[in-house]
C-alpha cells in the first residue's frame, strides 16, 4: 500500500508539471517519512509529523533549506493526495518549537 500511495502523488506531481528533479526529491521525502514512521501513511497523525521533523532538526541537523524542502513534500502528499491540511505557521521548524495541527 505504501509504494501505491508513493506512486499516486508521483502522479499527481507529473499532473501539475513539476520538474522531475522536484518529483524525485519529493518522493523520496515521502518515501524516508514512510520509513521512519513505519506504518501506512495514511495512518499518520500530526505527531508523527512533529517527530520526524524534531528528528531532521536535531538528530539529523539539516540545513534549513533541505529541511523545508521536506516540508513541502510531505505537506504537498497531504494535502493535496489525503486533503490533510495543516498551516505551516502551526508546525515545529529549525526556526521554531511549534506543534502542528490539521486545519
Amino acid at each position: 500500500m505504501q509504494q501505491a500511495m508513493i506512486e499516486v502523488f508521483e502522479r499527481m506531481l507529473m499532473a501539475r508539471g513539476r520538474a522531475p528533479n522536484t518529483i524525485r526529491a519529493y518522493t523520496g521525502w515521502l518515501e524516508r517519512f514512510g520509513a521512519f514512521v513505519g506504518k501506512p501513511l495514511e495512518a499518520v497523525v500530526l505527531e508523527d509529523l512533529e517527530t520526524y521533523q524534531r528528528h531532521l532538526a536535531a538528530d539529523r541537523q539539516l540545513e534549513f533549506s533541505t529541511f523545508n524542502q521536506g516540508f513541502c513534500a510531505l505537506r504537498s502528499f497531504y494535502g493535496d493526495c489525503l486533503h490533510r491540511e495543516w498551516t505551516s505557521d502551526a508546525c515545529p521548524s529549525r526556526r521554531s518549537g511549534a506543534g502542528c495541527r490539521w486545519s
